[in-house]
């Protein structure tokens, strides 16, 4: 139930004869069935997503209906992308902290919001970034200085 509820309560409280049928007729004008269901979102949306600067993410929304249409409407910090499907690839030359939303619409007026939060470093050395090994210092920790002489 979206809105009405008020109505809803008040049918509810009518006072009713035999078979639990009400006393006074109680008419229904209009009743819509209002259908978007949105399944999983990738990544999780609820905690920031770490990323390196100019590293490319793809953002899913499972998202469905039995019979209206849907739209979705992507935003990367607040401003409108050109992409309406419901797979969306982005990436952030700047460092910090950066949102993303996907607006999705139903012909039938219901709207969900997906938002995620994106902390993208500016520094290779990040903590969140994975640390790479050079192979020359590797492999002079992995072999003796004996191996050398061969």
């Amino acid at each position: 139930m979206i809105e009405g509820l008020e109505y809803v309560l008040g049918i509810g409280s009518v006072p009713t004869g035999a078979n639990d049928r009400p006393i006074i007729p109680v008419d229904i004008y209009q009743v819509r069935m209002l259908d978007l269901t949105v399944g999983e979102l990738f990544p999780a949306t609820d905690e920031p997503l770490p990323l390196a600067s100019n590293q490319n993410q793809m953002f899913i929304v499972e998202a469905y209906t039995d019979a209206a249409e849907l739209s979705f409407d992507w935003y990367v910090n607040d401003e409108l992308q050109t992409e309406s499907s419901f797979i969306f690839e982005t990436s952030f030359a700047t460092g910090g902290e950066h949102s993303v939303r996907c607006h999705i619409a139903s012909s039938d007026s219901i709207a969900f919001d997906a938002n995620w939060t994106v902390q993208v470093s500016s520094s290779t050395n990040d903590a969140t970034a994975p640390q790479l090994i050079s192979l020359k210092h590797r492999s002079q920790s992995l072999f003796p200085k004996a191996w050398s002489c061969l």
